[in-house]
């Protein structure tokens, strides 16, 4: 199920970091839930080794910033998040590390953050920070589309959700997350499935007859997992690479946000975790990985 009393929203200034606040105020308005606003100060800044600041030790430097980022944060939190409860953190650390480890401090239910590939390369890379906390936390994690070819749309409305599913019967977690969305939201909800390993979806490489039996297979299990999640609502099976498959499914559906399973038990989510940021790279809309 999907609780969301606290939600923590990590704050770096940029400006996808503004562009992604309107969409986090819209779901703390509709779950009810309090913000966190959290600035991670880094620890060693090299200005502290330049001449102009020669008079400055690291610690003074840091509380001076910490001083000034406060402020800074105070004046976001008041024109982005007006109406909204909100609470301010300002640390030092690592970015990620420090982002994992509020979040658990501070009994977050879900983290939303802009991602961050840069420049020419931006639709090939994820954010190192974004990736890390994919990587490290268990807590849900909310993106945005991460590639700038894809319109911020003009509302923050979820009409239509897509659900990636695997075949692991512990993502009837997923579809029970993606069911609590759509009660919220008054939801359509779609299914889709990409056959595992490159063997299933490469022309000329397996013989047409056994695909259509992992595809009979891959339904069949997801039925049963629709199932013991009290849904029922229509799947698309494809042979492709997963990213791929999630990709151009939501193109067609006209998704306004993909659920996909990545972190509640490592173990049993590694192949979804293996596959998160390429499909939140990929993907045309916002992605909740659970």
């Amino acid at each position: 199920m999907l609780h969301c009393q606290r939600i923590l929203y990590p704050v770096d200034f940029s400006l996808r970091c503004r562009q992604m606040a309107p969409l986090t105020v819209e779901v703390a308005r509709k779950f009810s839930s309090g913000v966190i606003l959290l600035h991670v100060l880094d620890p060693l800044p090299l200005v502290c080794y330049s001449p102009e600041f020669s008079s400055f030790t690291s610690k003074d430097f840091i509380e001076k910033q910490r001083d000034t980022m406060s402020a800074e944060l105070e004046e976001f939190a008041e024109s982005a998040f007006n109406g909204i409860e909100v609470k301010r953190l300002v640390v030092s650390g690592d970015a990620a590390e420090s982002i994992v480890a509020q979040a658990e401090r501070n009994s977050v239910d879900l983290i939303m953050m802009p991602t961050h590939g840069r420049g020419l390369f931006r639709r090939l890379l994820l954010g190192s920070v974004t990736a890390k906390v994919l990587n490290d936390s268990t807590i849900p994690v909310w993106t945005n589309a991460h590639c700038d070819r894809f319109p911020v749309p003009p509302d923050y409305g979820v009409r239509r959700i897509l659900c990636a599913i695997d075949t692991g019967m512990e993502n009837v977690h997923v579809l029970r997350v993606a069911a609590d969305l759509a009660l919220a939201y008054e939801a359509d909800v779609h299914l889709v499935h990409a056959l595992a390993g490159q063997e299933a979806f490469r022309e000329n490489t397996i013989d047409p007859g056994l695909r259509q039996y992992l595809m009979r297979m891959a339904r069949e299990q997801i039925e049963r997992m629709q199932s013991d999640a009290g849904t029922n609502w229509e799947l698309c099976v494809k042979a492709a690479p997963v990213e791929a498959a999630v990709r151009q499914t939501a193109e067609d559906y006209g998704a306004d946000l993909v659920v996909i399973g990545r972190g509640r038990l490592k173990e049993h989510f590694e192949p979804m975790r293996a596959h998160s940021t390429a499909i939140i790279r990929e993907s045309p809309c916002p992605v909740l990985s659970v």
